[in-house]
C-alpha cells in the first residue's frame, strides 16, 4: 500500500507526491491546490482548495462565510485566528484534510494520507512547527520528519546534479524566498548554510497590483489608494495581477478586465517593461541574499556548480533574465523540474527512507573561561538527550547560558540561542541543564537553579530553535 508521501504546505499552493505510485495529490485537475479556504462560523462548513479560489467573491457573498488565503503565513501567530471559535491549527487542518480526501476521493489511496514528511521554510520557528503538527494530526495525519524547502527541491533534482560538489537552491515561492547551500558527497547532501526572505510572490502580486490602481485613478482624475477599496475588489485585482504575471513569463504583454472596478468596468494591459520597474527591487534583494548566502557557506561566487532554482517566482522573466546577466552567477543556473511538484517529490523521496538524516554541525555551549562544551555533534539523530550540571563562578542572581552552532570544517561560531536562568545567587551555585535534538529538527534546552528548584521558587527556564543543519542520505535507485 503507497504510504510514502511527502507534503509542500505552501503560501500560495500546497500538495502532496506519493513516492512509490508518483501520484500527486492537488486540486483534481492536474495542479497544486490553492491554500485557501471559506469557512462559516455560524454554521462551522468549510470549503477548500480551487472551488474557492476560483469563486472567493461570491462564496464571501453567500451569507456568512469568511475567506482566508495564505492560511501558512498565519502558523508564526497562532493567537490571531481570523475566524472566531477556529484556532490556527484547525484552519491549518482543513487544507491538510482536503489533501488526504483527495488523495482517497480521486487517487484510491484507502485511509488517505496517513503520515508523510513535511517541508518546512527555513526560518520557520519551532512554535510554528508545532502549530503545523498540530494541525496535521487533526487532519489524521502523523508528521514523520521535516526538511527544509530548499533542501527538498534539491533531492528532487538529483539527477541534475548528484555529479556536482556545492550546489545552491533558490525556491522563490509565494510567501518566502528560500536559500539553501549544500554539499553534494556520494549520496549524501550537506547544509552548509541557510537563508531566506519573506519577500515573495504574494508581495510582488501586491506591488503589481498597486501600480494597476494608480495607473486607473490617475486616468480618472483620483488619488483613491487601492487600500481604500472594498476588499473583494482589492483580491480580485490582486488575483488577475497574479495571472497576469505568469502570462508575462510567455509573452510581452497581458490583458485582463475588471467588472465595477470601484464603480466603472476598465479593460488593462500591462507590459513587461512597466511590470519590471515594480519586480526589479524585490528581484535584486533576492540575489543580494543568495549571493550573501553563497560568500557565507562556501567564501567564493565561483566555487558553486550549479543553482537550482524552483518555486512560483521562478517563472519571472526578469529573474531569469536578471540571473544570467549577473556575473557573480555566471549564468550557472537551472530551472527545477516541475517546480510546482519539486518540494512535495523531494519530501516524499526523504519519507521512503525514515531516519535518513543527521546532524551536520555541532552544537556548543560556550564556558566563561572561553572553553566549552559539545551538546551535540555531527552524526547525532533526533531524540539524543542529555543533562548537565554547571555552577555559577562568581555571586550572581542569574546565570547567563549561550549556545553557538559550529561547522564541521572551520571555527566559525553561529550564535543559535541564550538563555538567562534565576539563581540563588552564590558562588559554585549548580544550575541543572537538559538539552535534547528534537524530533521536529530543533534543539530544545531547558534550565533551572537546583537552590532555587528545591524552595519551589523556580520555575523551569526553556527556549528552542530550529535553524540547524542536517545532512541527508538519499536512497538507491529512485
Amino acid at each position: 500500500m503507497p504510504d510514502h508521501f511527502g507534503i509542500d504546505f505552501g503560501t500560495t499552493n500546497s500538495c502532496a507526491v506519493e513516492f512509490d505510485t508518483g501520484s500527486r495529490i492537488g486540486d483534481g485537475f492536474g495542479r497544486p491546490m490553492p491554500s485557501i479556504i471559506a469557512v462559516d462560523p455560524a454554521t462551522r462548513d468549510r470549503k477548500a482548495g480551487r472551488e474557492i479560489w476560483n469563486r472567493r467573491m461570491a462564496i464571501t457573498d453567500l451569507g456568512g462565510y469568511r475567506v482566508v488565503d495564505s492560511i501558512k503565513l498565519l502558523l508564526e501567530k497562532p493567537d490571531q485566528s481570523p475566524i472566531p471559535g477556529f484556532s490556527v491549527a484547525e484552519l491549518v487542518a482543513i487544507i491538510l484534510q482536503e489533501l488526504s480526501s483527495h488523495a482517497e476521493r480521486a487517487r484510491g489511496i484507502e485511509g488517505g494520507i496517513r503520515k508523510a514528511t513535511f517541508s518546512i521554510p527555513v526560518k520557520m520557528s519551532p512554535a510554528a512547527r508545532g502549530v503545523l503538527r498540530e494541525a496535521a494530526g487533526l487532519a489524521g495525519i502523523q508528521v514523520t520528519a521535516f526538511v527544509k524547502e530548499p533542501t527538498a527541491a534539491v533531492i528532487h533534482a538529483w539527477r541534475d546534479v548528484c555529479d556536482r560538489s556545492f550546489v545552491a537552491v533558490f525556491d522563490w515561492g509565494g510567501g518566502t524566498l528560500d536559500i539553501s547551500v549544500v554539499e553534494i558527497r556520494g549520496r549524501s547532501i550537506r547544509e552548509l548554510r541557510t537563508d531566506g526572505l519573506s519577500e515573495a510572490g504574494n508581495r510582488i502580486d501586491w506591488a503589481i497590483a498597486s501600480m494597476v490602481n494608480r495607473r486607473i485613478m490617475k486616468q480618472r482624475g483620483l488619488a483613491k489608494q487601492l487600500e481604500e477599496l472594498p476588499a473583494e475588489q482589492q483580491d480580485d485585482l490582486r488575483y488577475r495581477c497574479e495571472l497576469a504575471k505568469c502570462d508575462l513569463a510567455r509573452n510581452a504583454d497581458a490583458f485582463f478586465a475588471l467588472q465595477g472596478y470601484d464603480g466603472r468596468h476598465e479593460q488593462v494591459i500591462l507590459t513587461r517593461d512597466e511590470c519590471a520597474r515594480e519586480i526589479q527591487p524585490f528581484v535584486e534583494r533576492a540575489l543580494d541574499r543568495l549571493g550573501r548566502t553563497i560568500k557565507d557557506a562556501v567564501k567564493r561566487y565561483d566555487a558553486i556548480d550549479e543553482i537550482v532554482v524552483t518555486g512560483g517566482c521562478s517563472q519571472l522573466w526578469l529573474l531569469r533574465e536578471m540571473l544570467g546577466n549577473d556575473p557573480r552567477f555566471a549564468g550557472r543556473y537551472m530551472l527545477a523540474p516541475d517546480p510546482e511538484w519539486a518540494v512535495a517529490r523531494g519530501a516524499a523521496i526523504l519519507e521512503s527512507r525514515p531516519g535518513a538524516f543527521e546532524l551536520a554541525e555541532s552544537i556548543r555551549l560556550e564556558l566563561s573561561d572561553g572553553d566549552h562544551i559539545d551538546l551535540a555533534v555531527p552524526g547525532d539523530r533526533p531524540g539524543r538527550a542529555g543533562t548537565l550540571s554547571l555552577q555559577l563562578v562568581e555571586d550572581a542572581r542569574e546565570a547567563h547560558i549561550l549556545i553557538n552552532r559550529c561547522s564541521m570544517e572551520t571555527s566559525e561560531r553561529i550564535p543559535e540561542l541564550s538563555m538567562t536562568v534565576p539563581a540563588q545567587g552564590f558562588l559554585d551555585e549548580e544550575i541543572h541543564l537538559r538539552h535534547e535534538l528534537t524530533s521536529v529538527q530543533t534543539f530544545r534546552l531547558e534550565g533551572r537553579s537546583k537552590a532555587l528548584s528545591g524552595r519551589g521558587l523556580a520555575d523551569l527556564v526553556a527556549k528552542e530553535s530550529g535553524e540547524l543543519r542536517f545532512s541527508y542520505q538519499l536512497p538507491e535507485g529512485f
